[in-house]
């Protein structure tokens, strides 16, 4: 099965229940090439949500999610262009669910697609 929006490709899109708070790490491949996602989920009193996106180094990007507690879930509105693997452009989408109050997990679904082709990439 290949599904394409527009002219990008989904490489990649898993859902998966975590234990409960912290970082989670997913790996994305493609043609020889590993990306690494540390999604760290983050609570504080301020009740915010937020989100930062920090560069760990040249094959590791760490999203801290503050405050992601949305029973009916909560993600990113549009794409983020997350860097580019096999010298293809790479946007990932998020979407977050927390069960309930009393659950520590969250329910991710984490999706992955390549676009155009860019040199040295």
């Amino acid at each position: 099965m290949k599904i394409c929006y527009g002219d990008k490709e989904l490489l990649s899109s898993e859902n998966f229940l975590t234990f409960g708070g912290g970082e989670t790490k997913i790996e994305i491949q493609h043609r020889g090439e590993a990306l690494f996602f540390v999604l760290d989920m983050l609570v504080d009193e301020s009740k915010k949500q937020r989100h930062e996106l920090v560069v760990v180094d040249k094959q590791t990007l760490k999203l801290r999610l503050w405050n992601w507690e949305n029973p009916l879930g909560t993600g990113f509105i549009k794409p983020i262009e997350a860097g580019t693997i096999s010298n293809r452009k790479l946007f990932i989408l998020l979407w977050i669910k927390k069960p309930g109050k009393q659950s520590e997990s969250h329910e991710i679904t984490f999706s992955a697609y390549i676009g155009e082709e860019v040199s040295n990439g």
